[in-house]
């Protein structure tokens, strides 16, 4: 049986390899637009969840894990994003916040200062 100092050796070297290699490729993202990052997001997400249920012996169908997947994903950005947006606005001491979906304009202040910001539609599809 291996010790734990032997175990760190022999695992060292492999795990700062990929570490570095992950960098790189976080780095080769960032220079695609957030568009395409999130596409290779997904398409990674997806080819995991496939190659995860081949493993077990499942079949599914891509385009159904596909459509999950991304699904699931935006679902949990969307909490990340109104998350740290609640966060950022008690740190800069907003006490009213506002949102208009008919009007995609949001609303926030604090004592009398208010400000508006207006969004354009966004077409999905």
């Amino acid at each position: 049986m291996l010790t734990r100092t032997a175990v760190v050796e022999k695992l060292a070297e492999p795990l700062a390899s990929v570490r570095y290699r992950r960098g790189g490729l976080i780095g080769q993202m960032k220079g695609l637009g957030f568009r395409l990052q999130q596409e290779a997001v997904l398409e990674t997400l997806t080819k995991d969840v496939l190659k995860t249920s081949e493993i077990e012996g499942e079949k599914l169908d891509a385009e159904q894990v596909r459509s999950s997947v991304a699904q699931k994903t935006l679902e949990a950005d969307n909490r990340c994003q109104v998350l740290f947006l609640t966060q950022q606005l008690r740190r800069a001491g907003v006490v009213r916040y506002d949102v208009d979906f008919e009007k995609r304009s949001v609303s926030y202040g604090c004592n009398d200062e208010e400000y508006v910001e207006a969004y354009p539609a966004v077409e999905i599809g």
